[in-house]
């Protein structure tokens, strides 16, 4: 927080200020984190997060071409050091690394079904489902009566 704020127009700055950020980590022995690199940047999550996204925010603003490619580079390497932690036990609880992947690198959790709809012709024909369920089929001469009709008695009644 005591560090001056970075023009963020400018490319060098923003790298110079993302190695600066991952030393400290490194000096303090904590794992550097996206939120952490927003602050030091002059920033917030949210706002890195949605200019990721590429939806506009008053950094995307600020930010130069060239200084864009830098923070995105910095971002991704935040990545690969989350991915490293998830596989090497970085994290005491998984839990807290899939929540970090899903909140800040846009992991997600899917379940896909596929369904194949096959050709008519290679299924069984009307004939073979009608001889396979028959036994289940009504007779054919059943008739359904309206229940609102009355009753006609017939001459065998």
């Amino acid at each position: 927080m005591s560090w001056p704020m970075v023009d963020m127009a400018d490319p060098e700055a923003v790298r110079r200020r993302a190695l600066e950020y991952l030393d400290l980590c490194a000096q303090y022995d904590t794992k550097p984190l996206v939120s952490g690199l927003c602050i030091v940047m002059g920033t917030n999550r949210d706002e890195v997060t949605k200019w990721a996204k590429g939806q506009k925010t008053s950094l995307g603003y600020r930010l130069s071409p060239e200084s864009s490619l830098e923070l995105q580079n910095a971002l991704a390497n935040l990545e690969v050091l989350w991915e490293f932690a998830m596989q090497n036990n970085g994290y005491r609880n998984p839990v807290t690394g899939i929540f970090l992947g899903k909140n800040n690198f846009n992991y997600k959790d899917i379940s896909e079904t596929v369904i194949r709809h096959e050709s008519a012709s290679a299924g069984p024909s009307r004939a073979q489902l009608a001889e396979k369920y028959a036994a289940a089929l009504p007779a054919e001469d059943v008739r359904v009566e309206d229940p609102d009709e009355p009753k006609r008695l017939s001459s065998g009644d």
